[in-house]
């Protein structure tokens, strides 16, 4: 029985979040889109897991399919060892939030965007509160009755996802998946992310795609890709003494899709974490 008829299966909905990828592969059914093969690796409750590589090497592929957005070729991805799919639309909604580069908001006023999660007053405020938003919104005449008009041009790009990380958190997901939430953010709000990822992690799982050096050196575990493949596995000082790829992305040298990955840099990861 293939993964598509049995997607949506048992409504589990309490889980801890230990994410695995094993041996995954995934090909893209249209060209140019990097294709990744046998990705194994475990992302830790209570951690930041960082995947880092060159534009294309399949760090967004890895997190759309966590996500669920595609269904792998071939391998397996676990949640406390349940394979994704046999969880419920539901269950699996509550449970992996995903936080897009540029995040999507309604026309509609900043409560009714959180009512669509939890129309509970009181999480929403504490949610906003947690990342740094709240005061923000009370300063507004209208506060949280403030419309979002379209693109939310009215909230700055840093104010935008730090509200859609307020609402990710109003789902109570175990798992927070990030893309490149930092990519536009200046380094004074990257230097606020960092802070609500340290803080997130204390009861979540955190997978985010940066290039970010920033991220990098805050993440518990950075997965390294190069062409659809991963090529280290470590923490950010361990990375830099070991992985000369990893030294120019540090050095913004290496932004070539192209480069030839040397034999000797592809890692057999020997252990599987804890």
């Amino acid at each position: 029985m293939g993964k598509d008829s049995i997607f949506g299966e048992p409504a589990k909905d309490d889980i801890i979040g230990r994410v695995e990828f094993r041996d995954v592969d995934f090909t893209y059914r249209t060209k140019n889109r990097e294709s990744v093969h046998g990705i194994s690796f475990v992302a830790q409750p209570n951690q930041i897991t960082a995947l880092v590589g060159h534009s294309g090497s399949g760090k967004s592929t890895i997190a759309n399919l966590l996500l669920r957005k595609y269904i792998v070729d071939d391998g397996e991805i676990t949640i406390d060892g349940d394979d994704i799919y046999s969880f419920t639309d539901k269950a699996y909604a509550t449970n992996v939030v995903g936080v897009d580069q540029v995040p999507f908001m309604f026309n509609l006023s900043i409560r009714r965007n959180l009512d669509l999660v939890d129309a509970n007053r009181q999480h929403q405020e504490e949610v906003c509160r947690r990342v740094g938003i709240h005061d923000y919104i009370t300063s507004l005449p209208l506060g949280y009755n403030t419309i979002l008009n379209e693109n939310i041009t009215n909230f700055s790009g840093g104010q935008r996802q730090l509200l859609a990380i307020a609402r990710a958190l109003l789902s109570k997901a175990e798992v927070l998946v990030f893309g490149e939430v930092t990519s536009s953010l200046d380094p004074m709000l990257v230097e606020k992310v960092k802070e609500i990822f340290d803080n997130l992690k204390s009861d979540h799982t955190i997978i985010v795609v940066t290039h970010k050096k920033d991220i990098m050196q805050v993440a518990d575990k950075i997965v390294l890709l190069n062409h659809g493949r991963i090529v280290g596995q470590d923490n950010h000082f361990q990375l830099l003494q070991s992985s000369q790829y990893y030294r120019d992305l540090q050095l913004g040298t290496d932004s070539s899709p192209h480069r030839v990955v040397e034999r000797s840099q592809i890692v057999e990861v020997q252990r599987e974490d804890g």
